[in-house]
């Protein structure tokens, strides 16, 4: 019995569009990648201009998807066996063709499709090869709005295609087309739309933190280790070839193994795509700011089972500081092979130069700067510089065996190398102008090599739908660290003098080698126990060994062994509603640097999360938001050992308990908003020195964001949009003693742009009323002072 899904007549506009996902498909009737005949191929060749809908179909069982799709297009769907009745359809957000819809909506479901005629296609299951019918390779999402500020679905929280409503956990998106509103440069500058995420600047680069505790950051689903080691000027990533950020909240061990309590940042970067966009971009700036990136795709075959990305940047900067200057090129190639349906080979990498000028900042007088010292004094050197090469490639492949068994594994190789020589402030001299300086020498080089593994496998069970998850990493790192010290030649702070840069004692040398062996297996389970009620299971188990190599010291060696559970459920008591419980674990095993007293490494850091929250559609979907409260519980934290000078134990505690707010969406066409707000209350609950009770330098109480842009939609000045926001940070102490007080501030931003056609204007102005404010500091005798009013100007073209 044939089972229809009625739609209304379609005009011929509208066959023209249902086919144009097909004017693309190779004209080899034995193609099984696509499964499209000769002649076939041929009649569709005239649809590549076919007009295009904006769907926002949720995942969702597939008859009521399919409805949705038909009654917004006019196509009608039918099929003739029960299969689409056990599938889930993947969500469709953006602009697409009716086809290109459907085509995305069926992947991993099993089934293809064939148009018997302009207004009406049939389902089909797959088998290996049926002429007409339409396999679902698994490639990238290509048609993803660019424009959209709300993301339904994410990978960071669950390693699969999950809706952010059926996730137990707090996630936050920044999407593409929010990093292109605000003209964000780095990955810093988006994370300001996270709520509860706040960076400790220490003028080399800066360590992200999120709910009151340093965050882990990864690459598509890998951790860059360089953050978790120490290396926190590599949170000043470019964000030239990022597609998305994806912010988990809370610890992630169970999935990811060792990282940090915060939660975990994943940088979601671009793909190739099969269909040819070109774009190019010119930035110019404040302080001498000149910018020029590319971002090309498309497919290098006919048949389109090869396709390639590059995406390249170059950058060269002033500062409002003096002498303070940034030069960088990178570049970041990627080649993808789909050989036939379901299966997907992706080579990529990167090759990033950068060298900046080092800069602490200015010395503090109290809970302020010295009293005098204007905002763009530097107090180093002209030849201070800190070079960055980093190299990674990595090979991934993503197999889809059936449409309910799913195999992705990648091996990646890095190489990051960081070069040092500057000079850096220490005390001021009792006259109060006299600033003591040392110089620093020093280098590190992080060698990594890792390879991981996810099978995912849906069944019903007793009614219910699992989807099952088993993952396997093992990964490899090697540290080597130099760091040389001198005193240098002191500067006067008001009447400053370059070039003596000749150290006035001899150095302190220290040379360290670490390895560090990590091996980890997962499972997790989402069980639908019935409509609108999701468990999700999981646990990892991680062995990590780690060896310390250093001329003339001891050679400390140390195993850990932890297992990371995951336990949460969600609730939809109605389908815009979602309610949502969690508990889960982290495991960071400390580095081999600092020791005990007894010459040990210490002791794995753990932390508990607690959390629960409701999540929301507002506004028929187009809006989106989250309420989140949650505790945290850190052990085994360093603190100083009293009783062995220069020595640590794991005796720390820490607590932070604290609600989050956040929105997205699009209120009113063409009126887009991004927001949020953090109430984060940290404590030290446990040390060995007298800091218990107070709270983590450079946490503040309250944060809070607002982004908001409105593009006309009709009229002579349609394409014409307006965009402003403000960024709160309430006051920080300046040391976990708690002995100084970094002021808060408000930061006003402003846009204006216009889009035409094929290219983009964007002026962006921000600190728009010029306000003072200073960062998060870490070197404590000094403060870095934020950025003054700045312009972004920037064309970008597509072709």
């Amino acid at each position: 019995m044939k089972r229809w899904i009625a739609g209304r007549p379609a005009r011929w506009a509208m066959a023209i569009s249902a086919l144009a996902g097909m004017a693309a498909l190779p004209a080899d009737a034995a193609d099984d990648r696509k499964g499209v005949p000769r002649q076939a191929a041929g009649a569709v060749q005239t649809a590549q201009a076919a007009p295009t809908f904006r769907f926002a179909i949720p995942a969702q069982p597939l008859p009521r998807a399919i409805a949705a799709l038909s009654a917004q297009t006019g196509i009608q769907v039918l099929y003739t066996a029960e299969q689409p009745f056990a599938a889930t359809a993947r969500a469709v957000e953006g602009t697409y063709t009716p086809a290109e819809a459907l085509g995305l909506m069926l992947r991993g479901t099993g089934l293809g499709y064939r148009f018997l005629r302009a207004d009406a296609v049939t389902l089909e299951p797959l088998p290996a090869a049926t002429p007409g019918v339409v396999s679902l390779p698994g490639v990238s999402v290509e048609g993803r709005d660019s424009a959209a500020y709300r993301v339904r679905s994410a990978t960071t929280a669950t390693k699969t295609d999950t809706p952010i409503a059926k996730v137990p956990a707090s996630v936050q998106v920044v999407p593409r087309a929010v990093l292109d509103d605000q003209q964000v440069l780095r990955i810093d500058e988006a994370l300001r739309n996270v709520p509860g995420t706040v960076f400790v600047d220490g003028g080399e680069g800066k360590s992200i933190f999120s709910r009151g505790f340093a965050a882990s950051v990864y690459r598509d689903g890998a951790l860059r280790t360089e953050f978790t080691d120490g290396d926190s000027s590599a949170t000043d990533l470019d964000a030239y070839n990022v597609e998305r950020i994806e912010v988990l909240k809370g610890p992630a061990s169970v999935l990811y193994g060792r990282g940090n309590p915060g939660g975990a940042v994943n940088i979601v970067t671009k793909r190739p795509l099969t269909t040819p966009a070109y774009e190019g971009r010119l930035v110019v700036g404040s302080n001498n700011l000149m910018r020029q990136q590319i971002d090309l795709t498309g497919a290098l075959d006919p048949a389109r089972h090869f396709a390639y990305r590059l995406n390249a940047v170059h950058e060269t900067a002033d500062s409002f500081r003096d002498e303070v200057t940034s030069r960088k090129v990178a570049v970041s190639p990627a080649f993808q092979w789909s050989p036939h349906g379901g299966t997907t080979v992706v080579l990529d990498g990167e090759i990033v130069n950068m060298r900046q000028t080092p800069d602490v900042g200015i010395p503090r007088q109290g809970n302020g700067p010295l009293a005098g010292v204007p905002i763009d004094r530097f107090l180093g050197e002209p030849t201070d510089r800190f070079r960055n090469r980093k190299e990674q490639a990595r090979l991934s492949l993503d197999h889809d065996f059936n449409g309910a068994t799913n195999l992705r594994t990648s091996v990646l190789y890095s190489n990051t190398r960081n070069d040092d020589w500057y000079t850096r402030g220490a005390a001021v001299q009792a006259d109060g102008r006299t600033l003591n300086r040392t110089i620093i020498d020093s280098g590190f080089e992080f060698e990594d090599l890792g390879w991981q593994a996810d099978l995912t496998h849906k069944v019903v069970i007793a009614g219910m739908e699992h989807t099952f998850l088993v993952g396997a990493e093992l990964a490899k790192r090697k540290t080597v660290s130099i760091f040389d010290s001198a005193a240098a030649a002191p500067i006067d702070i008001f009447q400053p003098v370059y070039g003596n840069t000749a150290p006035t004692a001899a150095f302190s040398r220290f040379r360290q080698e670490t390895d560090r062996w990590q091996a980890g297996l997962y499972v997790q389970d989402q069980i639908e126990l019935m409509r609108g009620l999701t468990l999700v299971l999981g646990g990892r188990f991680d062995h990590v060994d780690q060896k310390r190599t250093s001329p003339g010291a001891p050679l400390p060696k140390k195993e850990d062994q932890a297992f990371s559970p995951r336990a949460g459920i969600v609730w939809q008591p109605i389908e815009p509603v979602s309610l949502y419980a969690t508990y889960a674990r982290s495991f960071t095993p400390v580095n081999a640097f600092p020791l005990s007293a007894g010459g040990q490494i210490l002791e794995a850091e753990k932390a508990d999360l607690y959390e629960a929250g409701i999540k929301l559609d507002l506004l028929g979907g187009r809006l989106s938001g989250t309420l989140a409260g949650y505790q945290i519980k850190r052990s085994n934290v360093n603190t100083p050992d009293l009783e062995n000078p220069g020595f640590q134990v794991s005796e720390g505690e820490q607590e932070s308990k604290g609600v989050e707010v956040s929105l997205s969406g699009e209120v009113l066409p063409g009126w887009k908003v991004i927001a949020g707000y953090a109430y984060t209350d940290a404590r030290i609950t446990a040390a060995a020195n007298n800091t218990k009770g107070k709270r983590p330098a450079g946490i503040p109480e309250h944060t809070a964001s607002l982004w908001s842009t409105y593009e006309l939609q009709a009229g002579p000045l349609a394409g014409l949009g307006f965009g402003g926001g403000a960024v709160y940070v309430d006051d920080r102490f300046g040391t976990s003693a708690n002995d100084f007080t970094v002021g808060g501030y408000t930061r006003v931003d402003a846009a204006v742009y216009y889009r035409g056609e094929g290219y983009t204007l964007r002026l962006n102005v921000n600190n728009l009323f010029d306000r003072e404010y200073y960062l998060n500091p870490t070197r404590t005798p000094f403060l870095l002072p934020g950025a003054p009013r700045s312009f972004l100007l920037s064309l970008q073209a597509n072709f």
